[in-house]
């Protein structure tokens, strides 16, 4: 392959990066503490975002309008991609909340949110609705199904759980 562009990111590693669904925006996390946002394809840095520690893994909702970033501030951040406004700080209890996950429908997020469970939140007003717990260990990844309805966790019990996203019951171990 060939190097199309390469960006002056950031001034620490970078530890996740994100387009948007619609392909028009690039989101970049890193362990400086800052999320930034680029345009695509010319590079320019539209937004940039802080965490009070490192910033950890992006997901975007599916309109591209907004998206969320989690890090080792114990905080889940949603933002407006456009005006650059955080809409919502929403708090785990993990010493680092380690990923997020946004449903296909916009209305959820998901993430780690401590003593081995799983929050799960209102996207549209920051309410959790949710926790899940059937981990016994800590929870490092969350997942949505395509259709919404399931919720895929990975942790460091050594399992993959399926939860059933609107009943919080868990569905299957792998």
């Amino acid at each position: 392959g060939q190097i199309i562009k390469t960006y002056p990111a950031h001034r620490a590693w970078i530890r996740d990066l994100a387009f948007s669904p619609d392909g028009q925006i690039l989101a970049s996390s890193s362990h400086d503490f800052s999320v930034k946002l680029w345009a695509m394809p010319d590079g320019q840095c539209l937004h940039t975002f802080y965490h009070r520690d490192e910033a950890g893994r992006l997901a975007w909702s599916p309109d591209s309008t907004q998206f969320a970033s989690v890090g080792f501030d114990q905080t889940l951040r949603i933002w407006h991609a456009s005006t650059g406004q955080c809409l919502q700080v929403l708090r785990g209890k993990a010493p680092q909340l380690e990923s997020v996950a946004w449903s296909p429908d916009g209305q959820y997020l998901a993430c780690p949110g401590g003593d081995h469970t799983i929050l799960l939140w209102e996207a549209r007003t920051g309410e959790c609705l949710k926790a899940f717990t059937d981990h016994r260990d800590l929870v490092w990844y969350v997942a949505f199904s395509p259709d919404g309805q399931t919720l895929a966790s990975s942790s460091q019990d050594c399992t993959i759980k399926l939860w059933d996203v609107a009943t919080g019951r868990c569905r299957q171990t792998i």
